[in-house]
């Protein structure tokens, strides 16, 4: 089998995480590509893999993949140009920033109306700008279905990061990997499974096996629907999303 070879398209902070990522499989090859060549031919050469122009590496059929570590404002171009290239993509969150981002990336079907409330606690000084630092929004889909969503940015707080879902039948700790209620699961931990090794793996074998993995379409739902209930909180207004 010949290996299989990945472009990662960015080479700041992030790059060198999921370098290791395709590292812990033998049978990758990796290119590098910066906007700013020398950057990509530093971090090249101290990883001992090569390096490429970005263009290049959309352009060139042998390269499967590409792996985006760009900033958020080049998310949708890139993705859209790995789409037309054939290529399978990995891109870091958020996927894009406005609903034109969106719909470059697939197609936006999200919350049918959101509500919240937030404010400035501890970060009021100058230098935070104008961000609140705490919002709650609950979202409301078409079928009744309700999903709340809380978070905060203060110091010496309670910091989980998590989803739980409540349902008739039972909850389901997400991130946690647990579900309790009249049938209870867990997922096995004794494996040695890492949550982003096994992405890096899905997206190899779905490549190699020529099997369809596309999840643009889930990414650029979940990015909106985060913008969407920051516009409710930011806004204090009852939005449907025809008003976003």
């Amino acid at each position: 089998m010949s290996p299989l070879t990945v472009g990662i398209i960015g080479c700041g902070k992030q790059a060198p995480k999921h370098l290791r990522g395709f590292q812990a499989d033998r049978d990758v090859e990796i290119v590098l590509g910066d906007i700013d060549e020398a950057r990509a031919r530093a971090l090249a050469e101290s990883e001992g893999v090569r390096w490429a122009p970005v263009d290049e590496i959309l352009a060139d059929p042998s390269i499967a993949a590409v792996d985006l570590c760009t900033p958020t404002t080049t998310h949708a171009g890139l993705i859209e140009q790995a789409v037309l290239s054939g290529k399978a993509f990995l891109c870091e969150k958020p996927l894009c920033q406005t609903l034109a981002e969106a719909e470059r990336i697939g197609r936006a079907v999200l919350a049918h109306e959101a509500i919240g409330m937030g404010g400035r606690q501890v970060r009021n000084g100058k230098d935070h700008g104008e961000i609140f630092d705490h919002h709650m929004v609950e979202f409301t889909y078409a079928d009744g279905s309700k999903l709340m969503s809380q978070c905060r940015h203060i110091p010496v707080c309670w910091s989980n990061v998590g989803e739980y879902a409540h349902g008739s039948k039972g909850t389901a700790n997400i991130g946690g990997g647990q579900i309790r209620g009249a049938e209870n699961w867990s997922f096995p931990r004794g494996g040695g499974s890492n949550a982003f090794q096994v992405e890096h793996d899905d997206l190899f074998a779905a490549i190699r096996n020529g099997t369809p993995y596309n999840e643009a379409e889930y990414g650029a739902k979940s990015t909106m629907t985060s913008i969407f209930g920051r516009m409710a909180t930011y806004s204090g207004k009852q939005l449907k999303w025809e008003d976003a």
